[in-house]
């Protein structure tokens, strides 16, 4: 992500490929979030959000067949 040291397309890839299985979990679904998440569709992931207080979520990310 940006000034953060990773490009979006190689952080979606490290979560798709990784062997461990893991929550993820990104705090907006726009921006830089919005191109991982996009990156991510194709390998059939989709978006969870979870709400953490009012008008207040976070977004986890979800694989299709789990």
């Amino acid at each position: 992500l940006p000034q953060r040291g990773a490009a979006s397309h190689a952080l979606a890839m490290r979560v798709q490929w990784e062997r461990a299985r893991r929550r993820w979990f990104v705090v907006t679904d726009e921006g830089p979030a919005a191109e991982l998440i996009a990156h991510l569709r194709p390998f059939g992931w989709r978006t969870r959000l979870l709400t953490v207080g009012p008008g207040r979520y976070i977004v986890e990310l979800v694989r299709s067949l789990e």
